[in-house]
């Protein structure tokens, strides 16, 4: 009986070794597996981030081009619209006035992605100061004369002396591109309305078009070309806000706002 008693200890014990041995094996396996997931995700992790290197310094580098680029054609773009405009001044012939605007709205698309370039590579610096809404629309309306002109548009404008706290090159730009749409895909013989409304606590800068308008889903998407895009992130990097309306078949809403803060 002893002996059936010490045979079934020894088993049990060695049946415990056994287990013992097996968890052991199971849990050497089990961390083995961990580590190599572990070595796994830190080799796809570094692959990820070499990836995402190689596109930033990608983008840095295109951003880079495309400043240079605009920089050095904006010059000779330059030029050539001033001696376009002294040109016209002897012979008014359209031939000229033709020139003269696809000069104009070439050296714009420059000043685009000029300033687009500086957005991405992060060299805008938007130092805020009283900024004249009203002299800035003024100039523009003066700059895009041949335009309006040919396209016989009315401009409505209510002219009052407002000043906002912004920076005012960037804040022209962003109106130039606003004002360049509403004159571009307003059709002939239509009419632009700028007015300006100074609140308690923001100046509001509104521009109405008789255009086709902009289909919804786009502005929920806010699928827009190079300028309302660069417009959105100028805005942005200014404290302001920029909307976009649809008036149903009735033309384009776009208003520019800035908090009455600085003045």
């Amino acid at each position: 009986m002893d002996q059936d008693y010490f045979d079934e200890q020894r088993w049990f014990l060695l049946s415990g070794i056994a287990l013992l041995v097996v968890s052991l094996g199971l849990a050497i396996l089990f961390l083995h597996k961990a580590r190599e997931k572990q070595i796994q995700l830190i080799n796809e992790k570094q692959e990820l981030q070499r990836q995402l290197e190689e596109v930033l310094v990608g983008k840095q580098k295109e951003s880079e081009l495309f400043s240079t680029i605009a920089h050095d054609l904006r010059s000779p773009v330059v030029r050539l619209k001033s001696r376009l405009t002294l040109l016209k001044m002897k012979d008014e012939s359209e031939q000229i006035n033709i020139l003269e605007q696809h000069a104009t709205h070439l050296l714009h698309t420059l000043d685009n992605i000029l300033h687009w370039s500086l957005v991405q590579l992060d060299k805008i610096e938007p130092y805020p100061q009283s900024t004249n809404l009203s002299q800035i629309i003024d100039s523009l309306i003066e700059e895009f004369a041949g335009l309006i002109q040919q396209k016989e548009l009315m401009i409505r404008f209510d002219r009052q002396p407002v000043t906002i706290w912004a920076n005012e090159i960037l804040t022209s730009l962003v109106i130039k591109n606003v004002l360049h749409n509403a004159i571009k895909f307003t059709p002939a013989n239509g009419t632009i309305h700028i007015s300006i409304r100074k609140g308690l606590t923001a100046t509001e800068l509104v521009v109405d078009d008789t255009g086709p308008g902009i289909a919804p889903d786009r502005i929920t998407k806010q699928q827009f070309g190079l300028g309302l895009n660069l417009c959105f992130q100028l805005m942005k990097r200014t404290q302001g806000r920029l909307q976009i309306e649809n008036k149903m078949k009735q033309g384009t809403r776009v208003t520019l706002s800035w908090t009455n803060t600085g003045l």
